[in-house]
């Protein structure tokens, strides 16, 4: 160099999709940063930084966390507001993950996500588009009491335990086309204001739809039931509504 002074390098983490500019983790046996690399979770404070730094982001335009890695906290983003996009593409959760009451003002993308535990979205609030498109659920999904303003995919997304949707807004289009329950689908007193489409999805357990309002068109072209499903006291709205693609032993089950 032109005044004599070395310069360090520092190598990158090697994390294989959207760039990554953290420094690779001295402990990373991949050349991963702390952020990436599934070993974060080896002691308390580590796994304590990496929660830290993921709340802060939640205050930036973009919070980026595609494929991190977040291991076991009590609180994970309980109550607080993403200001901006997030992104949690190919992020992995390791235990139970809490979003009680988060609120993302903007688009929010958790395609394939996977979550080995409970995530838990109690009253959620999203204001834009949500995205779990092949997102994986292997403890219950808990979605109870979340609006939904935008719309919502779930497509391809796999449920493992329970997937809890009780009493949930959909104000815009939801998506499910081609998900899989393998216990049972809680879709009790949803509101579903725009169309719901549930196209191919198996229904491995029961299914309920118990007091769900449809308020636009339900499509249920080539999915499987278990069973029958509860659909009582469900309303389905005359004006601008219809359900569609039932078997005819499932349609007259509806009010």
């Amino acid at each position: 160099m032109p005044d004599g002074r070395e310069v360090e390098l520092v190598n990158l983490c090697s994390y294989q999709g959207d760039r990554c500019h953290e420094p690779s983790w001295e402990h990373s046996s991949s050349g991963l940063c702390i952020f990436h690399d599934h070993g974060n979770g080896r002691d308390d404070e580590t796994a304590r930084l990496v929660w830290q730094t993921a709340r802060a982001k939640c205050f930036e335009p973009k919070a980026d966390f595609s494929g991190w890695h977040f291991p076991k906290d009590e609180e994970g983003f309980r109550g607080l507001t993403f200001s901006g996009e997030a992104r949690f593409a190919g992020a992995v959760f390791e235990d139970s993950v809490r979003f009680l009451g988060t609120v993302f003002n903007e688009s929010v993308y958790f395609d394939g996500a996977s979550f080995a535990k409970n995530a838990r979205f109690w009253h959620a609030s999203f204001s834009s588009d949500a995205s779990f498109v092949k997102a994986i659920f292997r403890g219950e999904a808990e979605f109870g009491g979340a609006t939904f303003q935008g719309k919502a995919i779930f497509s391809n997304a796999g449920f493992r335990h329970l997937g809890g949707f009780g009493g949930v807004i959909f104000s815009d289009a939801v998506d499910f086309k081609g998900a899989s329950f393998r216990q049972m689908a809680d879709f009790e007193a949803v509101n579903f204001k725009g169309d719901a489409g549930f196209e191919e999805v198996q229904f491995m357990k029961d299914v309920n739809f118990t007091r769900a309002v449809f308020g636009g068109y339900a499509l249920f072209e080539g999915a499987r039931f278990n069973g029958p499903p509860g659909f009582e006291g469900a309303l389905v709205k005359q004006e601008h509504s219809a359900v569609l693609g039932l078997d005819p032993a499932i349609r007259h089950l509806l009010p």
